[in-house]
């Protein structure tokens, strides 16, 4: 039985992520990032995280003090980039960093999701070693709500003077009920596939080179969509199309909005080359419908992608930030109004999103 317990702790810390290549997603944070890593490092063996806790397509630094005989990471500083700005997030009590001693630096945080209701968690492993008599294994919860970074301990493995010992949420319990238990907290959970972090250790305090060289293997990856609420207007009348906030922003489905404007002066025809993974949108054409456009979103917070396909616009390849949920782009509104000659403006009073395609 112990073994089995074993190799299922070791499958869900340890389960594989898969690279996707990065399209086109703001990495602003990095400079910002490169100042707060010189500043707070320690001057030999600073631990540094990247990881999107809050899924908002930006990673947050988490900074750790050196690692030590206890083989754990204690978590110095936090931060968070937004707004075009570094944040420093609040920490209660004692706070452990992912345990990264392999060679998989991009697979020590896991993300997990509740499919019938939405909810993800971000989960990750660490192991203490206090001497050969004495060792502990820790899987624990990652969350950020707004400014505030919070840990919570789930499960814990602990071998003292040769017996070993199991706990769940806080408590202690037998082999058998700690095997339930974890049954059970997986239960309705399925593993996130592309969920990305990268972490390293800085043997001095880092050049800016050093820094870039680790933000360079930070791949971007999965980001949390919600359904938008906001009021949608077109050329001032109310429209219905479904939209998702990522990050801040509004995000559409292309062939959405081609329907949403075909009979306007903003309209644009879409073409998809599934062998060459390239759209091809042509501005001025009146869009073919291929089906199911416009139709109701399904009301609940999915998982985004960035998607792998190049976008041409009249032959241009404009900046464009996209998101593959479900099997379709979703694209930032704004960055299809400049690549396709449409305004967005926002109504802070109602809540209200314009489009406004007629020429000024």
């Amino acid at each position: 039985m112990k073994h089995r317990i074993r190799t299922l702790l070791l499958t869900l810390a340890l389960l594989p992520a898969l690279a996707i290549p990065a399209f086109a997603a703001g990495r602003d944070w990095e400079s910002a990032y490169t100042d707060v890593l010189r500043q707070t490092l320690p001057t030999v063996n600073g631990e540094a995280h990247l990881v999107d806790l809050d899924l908002d397509g930006t990673p947050e630094l988490l900074i750790g003090h050196p690692v030590g005989p206890a083989m754990v990471s204690y978590l110095k500083a936090a931060y968070t980039f937004t707004n075009g700005s570094v944040q420093a997030l609040s920490v209660s009590g004692d706070f452990f960093l992912g345990f990264h001693g392999t060679d998989d630096a991009d697979k020590v945080y896991q993300l997990y999701r509740n499919d019938s209701t939405g909810a993800l968690r971000v989960t990750a492993s660490y192991p203490f070693r206090h001497g050969t008599d004495y060792q502990d294994s820790v899987y624990s919860t990652y969350t950020l709500n707004g400014q505030q970074l919070s840990q919570r301990g789930d499960f814990r493995q602990r071998r003292q003077n040769g017996k070993a010992l199991w706990y769940a949420n806080g408590k202690q319990v037998s082999a058998q009920q700690f095997e339930t238990a974890r049954i059970a907290w997986m239960e309705g959970w399925n593993w996130v596939p592309r969920f990305q972090s990268q972490t390293t250790v800085f043997p001095q305090t880092p050049t800016a080179a050093q820094c870039q060289a680790f933000f360079d293997r930070y791949q971007d990856g999965c980001v949390l969509a919600r359904p938008s609420t906001h009021q949608i207007q077109l050329d001032g009348r109310s429209v219905s199309i479904p939209a998702y906030g990522i990050g801040g922003s509004n995000y559409f489905k292309l062939r959405d909005i081609a329907a949403l404007l075909t009979d306007t002066p903003a309209r644009f025809q879409v073409d998809w080359d599934a062998a060459g993974q390239k759209i091809t949108l042509t501005t001025g054409q009146s869009y073919t419908p291929a089906g199911g456009e416009l139709a109701p979103g399904g009301g609940i917070d999915q998982i985004g992608h960035p998607t792998a396909a190049a976008v041409r616009v009249d032959g241009r390849a404009p900046a464009l930030t996209a998101y593959n949920l479900g099997g379709s782009n979703y694209f930032k509104l704004r960055d299809l109004g400049q690549a396709l000659g449409f305004q967005v403006q926002w109504d802070e009073a109602t809540r209200t999103v314009q489009i406004l395609t007629a020429a000024s």
